[in-house]
């Protein structure tokens, strides 16, 4: 997977797809918290250095094969899974669906 361009939305797909906390995420690239932060929040320019688009693409290449995949997903389907009636989620359809229990999130309190 290639991406041409780093925007606030793939750099914020790259941090989800991996499971990572803001911080958890710059320690992982090598950078401050702040880059990250600002560049999710596009409170710098759209894109980030050269330099940076760089360690963002050598942390995607390095990805294990679900979190490349999970990546695309969040790409693909910006404002999230579909959530149905009762409660599942839906990912590519019905047999891929997912009650919240069954993926042990818990109700927002």
């Amino acid at each position: 997977m290639v991406v041409g361009r780093w925007t606030a939305r793939e750099i914020r797909a790259l941090r989800e797809a991996l499971r990572m906390s803001v911080r958890a995420f710059a320690e992982h690239l090598g950078l401050a918290v702040a880059a990250v932060t600002a560049w999710e929040h596009r409170t710098t320019p759209a894109t980030p250095t050269l330099a940076a688009q760089s360690v963002l693409d050598q942390a995607l290449t390095l990805a294990d094969t679900n979190s490349k995949a999970r990546f695309q997903l969040l790409l693909a389907n910006p404002d999230g899974p579909a959530r149905q009636r009762d409660g599942r989620v839906t990912v590519d359809g019905p047999a891929t669906a997912l009650t919240n229990r069954q993926v042990g999130v818990r109700p927002a309190s």
